[in-house]
């Protein structure tokens, strides 16, 4: 495995301009993306390649299943070359990203849980960040 670190993985649709925070705060610690497109009819494609000029990557478009299949799907178009892959929906912001790419960077765990606050302080925590080289995959359904 190459000494690249983080791979952000994501399915979208119609994010919009929702995505280009997510994707400007978490773009100085990439290495590389795959997102996997499931229909967007608005500027979300172009949005992405704005944000993430620079950074190696792939976008997919396919078709929407469900959010288990999705992002296993997402997962699996990934050429899997970083150490860990974070997934990520279109309105996260991570807090201390300098941080989290050192705590990458010095351990080795199979993954990490993030704590996840929305905007009406609905407080949980979500497995969303993977080593690659264990090959997770969702196996029941997420949160249809």
């Amino acid at each position: 495995m190459s000494n690249k670190l983080l791979e952000l993985v994501m399915i979208v649709k119609n994010s919009g301009d929702l995505i280009i925070e997510t994707l400007n705060q978490i773009k100085p610690i990439l290495n590389y993306y795959t997102i996997l497109d499931t229909g967007s009819s608005d500027n979300t494609i172009q949005n992405i390649k704005n944000c993430l000029k620079g950074i190696d990557g792939n976008i997919f478009q396919e078709n929407f299943i469900d959010f288990s299949t999705s992002r296993n799907r997402s997962l699996d178009l990934s050429k899997g070359n970083c150490k860990y892959q974070i997934i990520l929906d279109d309105t996260y912001i991570i807090n201390g990203i300098y941080k989290l790419k050192k705590l990458l960077q010095e351990k080795n765990f199979e993954g990490f849980a993030l704590k996840i606050q929305n905007h009406t302080d609905n407080i949980y925590y979500s497995h969303r960040i993977i080593r690659t080289k264990d090959n997770i995959r969702y196996k029941y359904k997420v949160h249809e």
